[in-house]
């Protein structure tokens, strides 16, 4: 309850509209503890730092979070292309997931791997795999400073 409140409270405190800066990236990893290159290798994976992707399933923006994410605070969904709200919001679900697995490889796979329909071996393996694209393009981030582009298979 304690990571919803400070969610709100971090959305709220950035009205909502800013645009998806270096500020933004770096406020909501500190706001959780993470690491905003973490953040933006899982937005490279998720879709290659584009605010407008919709993913066949529904996920929106740059860290392609869920309408539900969204709901379950309150929020309007079409808030979720709002860059920094969308950054925050992505921010927050990898919080959840290293809250549940520790800061492991696991919690980056179960970002994108909730295994609500997979069980067992598929579920390690899909959040095994979507690891290892987050690792690459971390090195491929910290390489170049650009994303080597989305994965569609987790999409």
């Amino acid at each position: 309850m304690r990571l919803v409140s400070f969610l709100l409270v971090s959305i709220m405190s950035i009205g909502l509209t800013r645009s998806a800066d270096a500020e933004c990236w770096g406020d909501a990893a500190r706001a959780y503890g993470l690491d905003p290159m973490e953040l933006g290798a899982i937005a490279c994976v998720e879709s290659s730092m584009n605010i407008n992707a919709v993913s066949p399933v529904g996920a929106r923006g740059v860290m392609q979070v869920m309408p539900s994410h969204a709901a379950r605070f309150g929020l309007d969904p079409a808030l979720l292309f709002d860059a920094c709200t969308n950054i925050y919001m992505g921010a927050y679900v990898l919080a959840e997931m290293k809250a549940k697995y520790g800061d492991t490889w696991e919690a980056v796979g179960a970002y994108n791997a909730a295994c609500t329909k997979l069980k067992g071996h598929a579920c390690r393996k899909a959040r095994s795999d979507y690891a290892w694209a987050v690792y690459r393009a971390r090195l491929n981030l910290e390489r170049t400073g650009k994303c080597s582009g989305p994965r569609d298979e987790f999409h």
